[in-house]
């Protein structure tokens, strides 16, 4: 039986399909030409129908290539599907590949209860324990953790009796995705990254950003959150709240695991190697990519086994991000191909150079929140980065500070639905949307006061800003 169109859909659609072709009325020129023109039409169309969550996001993000190609917007089928040939999503599965591998064997468990179980025991000294756990295991696989770290901080609300919707346990959780989300501010997000660093080539062919670059830079923001939980902890007298276990739940969790396996340790020597790998880059000098495409795959060779075969079939629902990546990645080429970045940037700078470097950081920091509500995370990595690029080129700026104020807004959030991990904790329905509200939007104010006062400083000192 055909399913009916909700009328909410419905209205969704007409927003989705009827603004795009409001295009077609404005004029083309030698600049703004037919295919530049067509090529607006087609990506908001198709970023619309993802936002609204109106179908399946590997629809669209198919398509989208395709009718580049079909409506004459590039000339070239390998054109179009440019963005699926670009090493950066294959270095995006990589990530998640490994993640999956970590997860199936239990060592990122097995890390994150030794830490908990070292860092905490009251309740608030819990909270701080869950973020520093985050920050490890989002060191140890780029950022690709949430689903763990997620999941695992929920089973902790569980087993301290905290009651949904309680104060106890919403905070608890909104740390848990502090932990799973924030920390890609300063850590290095293997998908994001990728996709602002192959957006920033299409300007600056020879730019790059390393993980212990970006650390180096933004990390400020480790504070910050320390910080944040700390006014949390104060205004909401989480002192007073006991919970069964303490730090004896944790041990007896960590001992429940029993001894270390076989896997494990080889998942060791592996994060070993992959983080030696990373961390001397700047003196081996191979590329940095080969490690992430390559690494992975390795944990389920005969002999290695890490994580069974098996296990791969957890990537499948992985396939809809992969789609949409390659399409952000073509979105960006294609974009710069046809003179748009440029376009942009002439119409803006005008505007923008008055305001000076701090007056376009916050505008930029600014532009990313209020853009969170409407793209994806990937969505915002692939496109921004291109624009600003040719922005920052005119003005003389250092490219990089947009790189990382970009990075900052991807977090700055209000609402559940600008991030899917942040959807997904919500899903487990310890919190309304009122404190999810509350938490989150404290958080980004409290982000963008502390962003002036400490971490443009600190790019001053760097010598970057």
């Amino acid at each position: 039986m055909m399913e009916k169109v909700k009328q909410g859909n419905l209205v969704k659609w007409l927003i989705s399909v009827g603004m795009p072709l409001l295009l077609f009325f404005v004029p083309t020129s030698e600049v703004f030409t037919s295919q530049a023109r067509m090529f607006l039409v087609l990506s908001v169309m198709a970023i619309l129908v993802i936002a609204f969550g109106l179908m399946d996001m590997m629809i669209p993000a198919l398509l989208l290539p395709a009718g580049y190609w079909v409506f004459g917007v590039v000339e070239k089928a390998t054109e179009a599907y440019a963005g699926f040939a670009s090493v950066t999503i294959w270095v995006i599965l990589g990530a998640f590949v490994l993640t999956i591998a970590l997860d199936e064997c239990g060592i990122l468990k097995r890390i994150a209860l030794a830490v908990i179980e070292k860092l905490g025991g009251s309740y608030n000294a819990t909270l701080y324990a869950i973020y520093i756990v985050g920050v490890v295991l989002g060191q140890l696989c780029f950022c690709s953790h949430y689903f763990i770290l997620i999941g695992l901080v929920f089973g902790i609300c569980q087993a301290m009796k905290l009651k949904p919707l309680s104060k106890e346990g919403a905070i608890m959780m909104c740390v848990g995705g502090m932990a799973a989300m924030n920390v890609k501010t300063f850590l290095y997000q293997t998908s994001n990254m990728s996709l602002m660093i192959a957006g920033m080539q299409n300007v600056y062919p020879d730019f790059t950003i390393a993980p212990i670059q970006l650390l180096l830079y933004n990390c400020p923001e480790f504070l910050t959150s320390l910080l944040f939980i700390f006014v949390v902890t104060k205004v909401c007298h989480t002192k007073d709240i006991q919970f069964e276990g303490g730090r004896e739940y944790f041990r007896k969790e960590r001992l429940a695991m029993g001894p270390m396996t076989i896997a494990e340790k080889k998942a060791i020597v592996v994060l070993i190697v992959l983080m030696s790998y990373v961390m001397f880059q700047p003196y081996h000098k191979f590329n940095l990519n080969y490690v992430f495409i390559i690494l992975p795959w390795i944990c389920f060779f005969p002999g290695v086994n890490i994580a069974p075969t098996k296990s791969l079939d957890r990537a499948r629902m992985f396939f809809s991000t992969f789609a949409f990546a390659g399409s952000c990645i073509t979105i960006g080429q294609v974009a710069q191909m046809l003179g748009l970045g440029t376009l942009i940037a002439d119409i803006a700078t005008p505007i923008l150079a008055p305001m000076g470097k701090v007056g376009l950081t916050y505008g930029v920091l600014l532009f990313g929140t209020v853009a969170n509500l409407l793209l994806t995370p990937a969505a915002m990595a692939s496109l921004l980065p291109t624009v600003l690029a040719n922005i920052y080129q005119v003005l003389g700026y250092n490219p990089i500070c947009s790189i990382l104020t970009v990075v900052y807004s991807l977090d700055m959030i209000f609402l559940p639905h600008e991030v899917t991990a942040y959807l997904v904790m919500f899903g487990f329905g310890m919190m309304s949307m009122k404190q999810f509200i509350k938490f989150y939007g404290a958080k980004t104010l409290f982000t963008l006061v502390f962003f002036g006062l400490i971490q443009i400083p600190w790019w001053m000192l760097l010598g970057i800003f």
